[in-house]
């Protein structure tokens, strides 16, 4: 009988001693799909950089004779803002779906209405179309942009999940570049031609990238969820990933029990509270410092400063700039830390707003050695640019990523953006309107406040979550005092 049970035992060690040895083989895996499903999934993100920052070369031209049609400064506001409109719709839209047909799935259904958007905006001949165009391509482009930062964060390892997540940032830059040049290379229409093959290029490329394993998880499919995960990590073997397996089924355990009281759930649990007043005030710092309705009227501004540079080339000067500092910010997220790059972003941007508030302060004193410095406002609004791109304006893609676990991260998401949007909404529809009112150096001085304010507030309720996975994160959250809590690594 001790022979049998020995040799019993014996089996038994070998298969587990197979199962090390295969796991260790294995070992280092692969990213590289990561990154690929990440670049794919990121140029809806383009998209969204491009459709949300149309209006800067083609109000511009639809306010010019050459236009087919003419647009009021009024009319013009409301085709800026009117994007955020429909995003808020689309914000409200996609956590109704995201857990029912999958992260995957929600991408590509939501980039039809972004085809649909810029097929009416091609073939608009009066302002209301385009005002329809606008609403359409907001549901569409801001009802993507939550999955995009679900579907990011599920399927990268800790280690490259701030890199991931920063590609958001960069593929939004791009965005902006591609429009910007379109605009003053191109036509009108062929500008347009060039934005509607973005959704279409991304829905021809994402249909072959995996689903998140989160998702398959949630819906109590497991097996798919291990073939999942051995693509996205390199490993021919289920048992490379068993761990890892386990790990995100705990996770994701309490989700599948309680769907249905995901939101309850947000507003009742102090930590999902907590992550939901950072995030929140990320964003809400992001808006007020005038980022996004400086994007949408950056070649007005550019040609009201009376500088010798064409406004649409000085546009894309300062977009260019703005993502080559991106790029390097990309390096520095996971190595000097969320906090650090917060606090030094946010002051060296409000000082920057504050220089060109200075500018065309001195310009409406009308005083005489102005002409000189008449470059003063590029150098400001790309110092600006920069200083947003080392964290004010990436970290809320980030901490959208990292502070929320499974259950409450749609719901959370959602309502964050969805309050963004229509703070967003406000702030672009009044911009020329406060300018009439008081000028435009008040607008940059407002920001120039709100931006310092903002990222002071931010760098000290934050917690620090480099090196850190999702679950480790969240038990930060429950820690009264977050400041005391050293990054891992």
């Amino acid at each position: 009988m001790k022979f049998v049970l020995s040799c019993l035992e014996g089996s038994g060690n070998k298969k587990n001693k197979k199962k090390k040895s295969v796991a260790a083989t294995e070992k280092k895996g692969s990213q590289s799909l990561q990154f690929i499903a990440a670049i794919s999934a990121s140029i809806s993100g383009i998209g969204l950089g491009a459709c949300e920052t149309w209006t800067s070369p083609a109000l511009p031209y639809l306010r010019s004779q050459k236009s087919e049609f003419s647009v009021s400064v009024m009319q013009g506001s409301w085709i800026a803002s009117l994007f955020s409109l429909g995003g808020i719709f689309g914000y409200l839209i996609y956590p109704l779906l995201l857990d029912r047909i999958g992260r995957k799935n929600c991408l590509l259904l939501f980039s039809l209405p972004q085809i649909a958007g810029w097929v009416a905006t091609i073939f608009a001949r009066d302002y209301l179309t385009l005002y329809v165009s606008r609403v359409i391509s907001g549901v569409g482009y801001c009802a993507s942009f939550g999955p995009l930062v679900i579907y990011l964060g599920e399927i990268a390892d800790k280690e490259i999940r701030g890199v991931l997540l920063f590609i958001i940032k960069i593929s939004y830059d791009i965005g902006i570049l591609v429009v910007v040049s379109a605009g003053a290379f191109l036509s009108y229409h062929g500008m347009n031609y060039v934005m509607l093959s973005l959704p279409l290029l991304f829905l021809f490329t994402f249909l072959f990238m995996p689903e998140s394993p989160y998702f398959y998880l949630i819906r109590g499919q497991d097996k798919k969820a291990v073939k999942s995960l051995m693509k996205l990590q390199g490993f021919k073997n289920s048992d490379s990933v068993e761990l890892e397996i386990e790990r995100i089924k705990a996770a994701t355990l309490n989700s599948r029990n309680s769907e249905k009281n995901s939101l309850w759930k947000l507003f009742n649990i102090r930590r999902h509270r907590a992550a939901l007043m950072i995030a929140l005030c990320a964003d809400i710092t992001k808006v007020f410092s005038g980022y996004f309705a400086i994007l949408a009227y950056t070649q007005m501004i550019f040609g009201y400063s009376g500088f010798s540079l064409p406004p649409e080339y000085a546009t894309i000067v300062m977009v260019v700039v703005k993502i080559i500092s991106g790029l390097c910010a990309s390096q520095l997220i996971d190595s000097l830390g969320r906090r650090l790059l917060v606090i030094f972003s946010g002051m060296f941007a409000s000082i920057s707003l504050a220089t060109v508030g200075a500018f065309f302060y001195l310009q409406h004193l009308e005083v005489e050695f102005l002409s000189s410095i008449s470059w003063m406002p590029l150098l400001g609004l790309t110092s600006f640019e920069v200083s947003c791109a080392f964290g004010l304006s990436s970290m809320p893609f980030v901490l959208l990523g990292e502070l929320f676990p499974t259950d409450v991260k749609g719901p959370a998401t959602a309502c964050v953006t969805g309050v963004t949007e229509f703070l967003l909404f406000l702030v672009t529809l009044g911009f020329e309107v406060l300018n009439q009112a008081a000028g435009i150096y008040t607008s940059f001085w407002i920001y120039s406040i709100c931006c310092f304010v903002g990222s002071l507030t931010l760098f000290f309720i934050m917690p620090e979550t480099k090196g850190r996975n999702l679950e480790e994160i969240q038990e930060i959250l429950e820690k009264k005092k977050w400041l005391s809590v050293k990054p891992a690594g």
